[in-house]
């Protein structure tokens, strides 16, 4: 494992059930899971090889909104429901940010 996603694979293990495997590419400082089957994009003008993983920043991943859009609720380890109607999802779409309560046990 290159050591430049070491810090992908970390934030994966950590909170997603299944990590995604395949072929990863760099694009600068920005990750992508390239599709099964997919040409060499070698003479090629890219914009989006596959799936934006995140940004590698110095020594942590920052997920991206791609990948948090494409997992559905049963592939992560940890979630926050709210019902759409709450006046907290009212709150986050309006930028504000969420406050969550730890129980005990260290889930939310």
């Amino acid at each position: 494992m290159p050591k430049l996603l070491k810090s992908y694979f970390e934030f994966a293990k950590e909170n997603l059930k299944e990590v995604p495997m395949g072929e990863f590419v760099l694009f600068g400082d920005q990750l992508y899971l390239v599709p099964d089957g997919m040409l060499s994009f070698e003479n090629l003008k890219v914009i989006l090889p596959g799936l934006h993983l995140g940004t590698m920043k110095k020594n942590r991943s920052e997920p991206s909104h791609a990948l948090a859009m494409s997992l559905k609720g049963d592939q992560v380890k940890h979630k926050y429901s709210l019902d759409k109607d709450s006046l907290e999802i009212l709150a986050f779409l309006k930028g504000n940010h969420l406050v969550l309560k730890v129980i005990k046990d260290g889930t939310w």
